[in-house]
């Protein structure tokens, strides 16, 4: 045979998915010619392909030596050096394939992944348009294209682009995905739910599917607690319950003084809002009392990471370990007590949870709502959050009340100076929300117009990364001007540059207004670090309770409305009060200082004493939860 009859054998064998008997053909034409380079380049696409990157490079480094104007190997070695963590010798490598074939479309696509990685923004939307005007079907151009347009904050831009790649292909969850996450971000709730139940349906036995359809309708205030719960049950039925098979015998020793092994699964070990609340706890544990462990489901690690890191006797990455080979794992560590942060949010790990993998489980912090797994033992709150009686039905957890606060916060960073309150500088009062768009629903939209109205001179001040759209900007002053306020005294603020940015806001802001039904929580307690009080509207369950715990626990516990009127009076009346307004941007961040909610070490206690008396229930019962 000759070498092109072999290489056309080996293509087809490649092609066909046969990479050993095609390795051993492309091999077999090195053995007579050894600089050949369409054998050198396809070797190193096998080597790609079965994980050896490393490989994969050094084979086209050498094909493109023999055949330097080899459009396609230049475009492979990219991608080979790109998963080995090497940019930008990648992204040489996809320009120089470029440079060679200029209307190559996937070089300019992988280009623009690079430069996406690189957060190089600009670029990486220059790249993927020009590979759309090279091949206008080209499904994964358009869908990153939206992806760098919705982390430019551009996102009208990117529901056009994702609507286009649905043009392509109307089912793909990938792209559904993300067009459900911009409009999320545009607080179109509905919408975003309506694609997370489609995705749901259309597969029934994905429980990361389900689990993003459960959290979106917290998000919707259509969707009630029980409706949560029912929908949390399904959960547990469809995609925890077969996973029980899987348990095996936990040999924990039952001495209920020992020092304890707790663990804590969370994706959300970075610079995230449940990172403000549980490295306090983290910081005060009793370590000799308490061994601490972390299981992060972080997929980018950042300074917080490394915090939290640093902190803790036992730190294992799960990101990417599939749910047998964590559970494995956390049974090898012998954990005790094992704390899920996430709940139904994205990237969480229970199924993990659903193996039985400690003695007692429990859901704490990071999501509002019951997880509905019945191998979850316990939820970590208090009364104010689920005042007694009122909310266990709402949970498949039995309710483990701290004393005080459910809550302790820090800045973790150093964060501004509270500033004068800029009504007492004769400036018009100005309220204010930073809260995430998706919890300013139409509802509170009109009761904000409520406030405005009963303080006529007054102003507001928005922020979120929404309101860089400007179908958003236009949705909400038209609702405000219907309500007669004029658009004159509203402005609408995107992301900011960096927290502290974020945070100097605040001196532009007299009174911040709580959302309803979905309350703030690290924007609430951000706020008052700011010297600026909050008022909230208190609802039935914990989502519409947490300004409830915290302004009680502040010691403002008159800033809590019990309905829409008072929540309107309260405000107008702070409105009118300049004196008392300086008196708290003087004295709010000491008395937050001063609260429950910011003592780590008592809340610290408060936890391991929880965590000691659910531990003694199943010393003595050989069950978590009665």
């Amino acid at each position: 045979m000759t070498v092109d009859q072999i290489l056309d054998g080996a293509l087809q064998l490649h092609q066909s998915g046969r990479l050993a008997e095609a390795e051993a053909g492309y091999r077999q034409i090195l053995a007579r010619q050894q600089n050949h380079p369409d054998a050198l380049y396809r070797l190193g696409l096998i080597a790609h392909q079965t994980g050896r990157s490393s490989l994969a490079a050094e084979l086209i480094r050498k094909a493109v030596a023999a055949k330097p104007s080899f459009a396609e190997a230049y475009n492979a070695l990219g991608n080979a050096l790109s998963t080995m963590g090497r940019a930008q010798e990648a992204m040489d490598a996809y320009l120089r394939s470029i440079k060679i074939r200029p209307g190559y479309p996937e070089a300019h696509y992988n280009a623009g992944i690079v430069q996406m990685n690189l957060n190089l923004k600009e670029q990486a939307e220059a790249s993927f348009r020009r590979a759309l005007e090279l091949k206008p079907d080209y499904l994964k151009a358009v869908n990153n294209l939206g992806l760098v347009l919705m982390d430019m904050g551009r996102l009208d831009e990117a529901v056009d682009a994702f609507n286009e790649a649905l043009a392509i292909k109307p089912d793909d969850a990938g792209v559904l995905n993300n067009l459900a996450i911009a409009l999320k971000s545009m607080g179109r709730c509905a919408e975003n739910l309506k694609i997370r139940r489609r995705l749901s349906e259309a597969n029934p036995d994905d429980p990361v599917a389900r689990s993003s359809m459960i959290f979106a309708m917290n998000w919707d205030p259509a969707y009630d607690a029980e409706a949560i719960l029912r929908e949390s049950r399904k959960w547990d039925q469809c995609h925890a319950q077969p996973l029980q098979r899987l348990i095996q015998p936990l040999s924990n020793d039952r001495d209920p003084g020992r020092r304890l092994r707790v663990g804590y699964v969370a994706a959300e070990f970075w610079t995230h809002s449940v990172s403000f609340f549980f490295v306090p706890l983290l910081r005060n544990h009793d370590r000799g009392n308490f061994e601490i462990f972390c299981f992060s489901n972080v997929e980018r690690a950042d300074k917080i990471t490394a915090l939290i890191r640093g902190a803790v006797d036992g730190w294992h990455e799960i990101w990417r370990q599939s749910d047998d080979r964590v559970a494995d794992l956390i049974r090898e560590r012998r954990i005790d007590i094992l704390v899920d942060l996430s709940g139904h949010s994205v990237h969480n790990r229970l199924s993990v949870f659903a193996r039985r993998v400690a003695p007692v489980q429990i859901n704490y912090l990071g999501y509002p709502s019951t997880t509905g797994l019945s191998m979850m033992d316990y939820r970590l709150t208090d009364s104010h959050s689920d005042p007694p009686g009122k909310t266990e039905h709402l949970h498949t957890e039995r309710l483990l009340r701290l004393a005080g606060t459910n809550w302790c916060f820090s800045p973790l960073q150093e964060t501004p100076l509270v500033g004068p309150s800029p009504a007492a500088a004769g400036n018009p009062v100005c309220f204010g929300s930073f809260n995430h768009l998706a919890k300013i629903t139409p509802g509170i939209i009109d009761l904000w117009a409520g406030v405005l109205q009963a303080a006529p001179a007054s102003r507001l001040l928005l922020k979120s990364a929404g309101f860089a759209a400007p179908s958003v900007r236009r949705q909400i002053t038209q609702r405000l001007a219907d309500h007669g306020v004029d658009s004159g005294r509203i402005e609408l603020l995107g992301r900011q540059p960096s927290i502290a940015a974020h945070l100097e806001l605040y001196g532009r802001m007299d009174i911040a207004l709580d959302t309803f039904p979905y309350h703030g929580t690290t924007t609430t307690c951000e706020a008052l670090w700011m010297g600026v009080p909050v008022v909230t509207l208190a609802g039935e369950v914990h989502l519409s309770r947490v300004g409830v715990s915290l302004l009680n626990n502040v010691g403002l516990p008159e800033l809590v409305a019990r309905d829409a009127d008072e929540y309107v009076s309260i405000a107008a009346g702070l409105a009118r009060d300049v004196p008392r307004l300086q008196e708290l941007r003087r004295t709010l961040r000491s008395r937050m200082l001063a609260s429950p909610l910011m003592d780590g070490r008592q809340f610290a206690r408060n936890v391991e004493s929880a965590y000691r008396q659910a531990w003694q229930r199943w010393c003595v019962t050989g069950e978590a939860k009665e």
